[in-house]
């Protein structure tokens, strides 16, 4: 029960989460050399689409989106909720952002998608312009010079014609060139999920979290019952009373003689003697002044180290 009370009180310390994602395909663009191409190989089009993958979230990128939607977050902070990854065999982005507001995570999914297309569309006008107005200038001053060859009758002018008629097929071009930065495949939905599943699932782990340190505890207690800490002790391993019990400070000779005149009362020809510590090591010292103590007395004794710790 301790469990489950601590798990519904994180629950409700840390606020449940909700993930919406959108797909994006991204075609290519003018000015933009890192836009996936019909000729691409599959390695150049993965290592592109992963290069567009880190400008979906760039400083540029989700400060318009911060502003767009009035956010309280930073940029940073949005980064560190979004998510871009590349689905296998294909080329799309799909975005995934992660927040505490289950009805803002689709807006703040939507809007860095349309931001990102936003910006790719500015930088593939603004390089096609910038070609028109390159192209214009040469086509303007191509035009002049042909007029002025022709009024002289100078032989350049066939030159000059075929000059002019290439800057316009070069013009009808630029103007024709595409320049769709690319699309939505799919929206950003609202996810599932409420708070009360949420605060259900932290209940239900910590109340397994709390039976597995319980279940833990009950066999620690268990595991230190097995420990020998006084005489009454002995009774839980249904072994007899025993014969004597020594102080760690009193092992002399004179104990080792008081206790060698009380075995001799409970030992026939042959017996067994177990000797137990209290502490680390104590029995097996015990046990080789105990040995040479009877064996000082004409007994035959055999010494068993049954630890194997000591």
């Amino acid at each position: 029960m301790a469990g489950a009370v601590a798990g519904v009180g994180l629950a409700l310390a840390r606020p449940a989460t909700y993930s919406s994602s959108t797909t994006l395909l991204v075609t290519q663009i003018p000015g933009n050399p890192y836009g996936p191409t019909l000729t691409s190989s599959n390695s150049d089009t993965l290592e592109m689409l992963q290069t567009e993958a880190v400008a979906v979230t760039s400083q540029h990128v989700l400060k318009h989106v911060v502003s767009a939607l009035a956010l309280t977050v930073t940029p940073d902070k949005l980064r560190s909720q979004t998510v871009v990854v590349v689905p296998p065999n294909t080329q799309a982005l799909q975005i995934t952002y992660t927040g505490s507001d289950r009805a803002q995570a689709p807006r703040v999914v939507n809007s860095i998608a349309q931001q990102y297309l936003g910006v790719r569309l500015h930088q593939a006008h603004t390089a096609v312009g910038s070609q028109i107005r390159s192209v214009a200038g040469e086509l303007r001053s191509a035009r002049t010079a042909l007029v002025q060859a022709t009024a002289r009758h100078d032989p350049s002018v066939a030159a000059l014609r075929a000059s002019v008629i290439d800057l316009q097929s070069r013009m009808a071009t630029l103007t024709a060139q595409a320049t769709s930065p690319g699309r939505v495949l799919t929206q950003g939905t609202t996810p599932s999920g409420s708070e009360t599943r949420h605060r259900v699932i932290y209940g239900l782990a910590g109340l397994a979290v709390g039976a597995l340190l319980g279940v833990g505890a009950a066999v620690w207690r268990e595991r230190r019952t097995d420990l020998i800490r006084s005489p009454l002790d002995l009774q839980d391993y249904e072994l007899p009373a025993p014969v004597s019990t020594v102080p760690g400070a009193a092992l002399d000779d004179n104990a080792m003689r008081q206790l060698r005149m009380r075995l001799s009362a409970h030992t026939r020809s042959h017996e067994t003697v177990g000797l137990v510590g209290l502490a680390s090591g104590q029995s097996l010292r015990f046990g080789v002044m105990l040995a040479r103590s009877l064996a000082a007395g004409g007994k035959s004794v055999v010494l068993v180290d049954g630890t194997g710790t000591d």
